[in-house]
């Protein structure tokens, strides 16, 4: 079932590789990703998670109004280049847990 798993799974990043995803499949995950991001603003707690993580993860906060617009911005060949760039095989490794 493991190898079936990760089978699948290079399958799809080879298609991905190879092929440009449809506009309305970009629309409908661009969607989503901008209903979690604004959710995370939704309460106290999560607006101030969210700004303590930019403090540790960004240089500069200058740039985070502009990074929801960033994100909406991705094209399928964006996508198609990045895939190719950082999912090689040689970027990547299997890691089996078997339980107790």
């Amino acid at each position: 079932m493991a190898e079936r798993c990760v089978g699948a799974v290079f399958s799809e990043l080879d298609r991905l590789k190879s092929s440009f995803i449809s506009e309305e499949e970009l629309a409908r995950f661009k969607n989503l990703f901008k209903k979690d991001y604004l959710g995370r603003l939704a309460t106290t707690r999560d607006k101030a998670v969210f700004l303590s993580e930019a403090c540790l993860t960004m240089s500069n906060l200058d740039g985070l109004p502009l990074e929801l617009g960033k994100y909406m911005n991705v094209t399928p060949s964006d996508i198609v280049g990045i895939v190719n760039r950082y999912f090689t095989t040689e970027n990547s490794f299997v890691l089996n847990v078997k339980p107790r």
